[in-house]
């Protein structure tokens, strides 16, 4: 054999490895998932083939945003007192007496809302006043109901109530907002009470969600 042909031979017989190495490696990949099994039926009229399954780490899905607020309020029912002062009229020589100003009380727990999350996510609310009367102001404050502190006025953004899931406990979130009042009422509506309490003002609260 000539040098020429040999060198044919070696070429051909080179490229029939490589397939027989092709054929092999595809014959492992397709068994590697599946599995032929040859049946007679007169033998063999039933097969049985075994269904596995492969346990994944489950799914969580979130418990759907349910918003729920308690309101609870006093009275809001004040007692108002004038205050006198008497001066000297020189000119009549008598003494008179004028209104100047008075106080304000109410019994306890009549100016408190409670405002309590009963939401399983975070809210935000606030409370404002909104006088009738122009002499008489409101003053709203807050303090967070686990807390003995001096109540603080709202800062205009309102106040964050945490859901119960964030508090650790069973406990709902709860605020004491309280309203005190100030100034003198008309000397006129003074002098024409009769025994119904006279409105001076409101408080409104807007509760808003505290998601992003």
């Amino acid at each position: 054999m000539t040098k020429k042909g040999a060198l044919i031979m070696r070429r051909f017989f080179l490229v029939l490895c490589v397939c027989l190495l092709t054929v092999v490696v595809l014959t492992t990949v397709l068994n590697a998932g599946a599995k032929e099994v040859f049946v007679d039926p007169k033998t063999t009229p039933d097969t049985n083939i075994k269904v596995y399954a492969d346990i994944k780490e489950a799914a969580v899905t979130p418990a759907p945003v349910v918003y729920g607020v308690t309101l609870n309020w006093g009275s809001m029912t004040f007692d108002y007192t004038p205050t006198s002062a008497k001066s000297w009229d020189p000119r009549d020589h008598r003494t008179d007496t004028d209104a100047s100003g008075g106080t304000w009380t109410c019994a306890d727990g009549a100016n408190r809302i409670s405002v309590t999350n009963d939401s399983n996510a975070q809210i935000q609310y606030i409370v404002t006043y909104d006088g009738i009367v122009d002499s008489v102001k409101g003053t709203v404050k807050a303090r967070a109901q686990t807390e003995e502190i001096e109540p603080v006025a709202f800062n205009g953004k309102g106040r964050t109530l945490v859901d119960r899931s964030s508090v650790g406990t069973n406990e709902a979130s709860t605020d004491y907002v309280f309203l005190t009042l100030s100034g003198e009422l008309p000397e006129s509506m003074v002098k024409s009470y009769n025994g119904v309490p006279v409105e001076v003002g409101e408080l409104t609260v807007t509760i808003m969600t505290n998601q992003p």
